[in-house]
């Protein structure tokens, strides 16, 4: 009867686990699509000096959550957003519908990554 206590025990922690990373995730990416949002507004209004600005504080704030993220996320689906957030800032000072583009796919990707990693009831049984 213990062995069985103790391998609820264990499931449920992993359990628990798995959802507060899927939730931790998701929240930090949404955080990340905002900031992608607010970057194309600025773009769109032509205040191309703040979006670049708004544009470093997104690759910056990636840096941070990708050190957490590599511990909870496979390191193959982060790899391509390490790129996109590595030059978004110059890209957002060049062309602005490059930069927009460029934007887009970053804000699909991160999208994507966030979705996921929501443990699903579907995906267990």
């Amino acid at each position: 009867m213990t062995r069985i206590r103790v391998s609820i025990m264990i499931l449920c922690i992993l359990a628990v686990t798995a959802l507060w990373s899927g939730l931790w995730v998701y929240g930090r990416c949404s955080s990340l699509v905002r900031g992608i949002e607010r970057t194309e507004t600025l773009l769109y209004a032509g205040m191309t000096a703040e979006a670049a600005e708004a544009a470093y504080s997104l690759g910056e704030e990636w840096k941070e959550i990708r050190r957490s993220a590599s511990v909870l996320v496979r390191g193959c689906r982060l790899y391509d957003l390490d790129r996109g957030y590595a030059g978004i800032a110059s890209r957002v000072s060049g062309d602005r519908h490059e930069a927009l583009a460029s934007l887009e796919e970053l804000r699909r990707m991160t999208a994507l990554l966030a979705e996921g990693e929501i443990p699903r009831l579907r995906s267990v049984f």
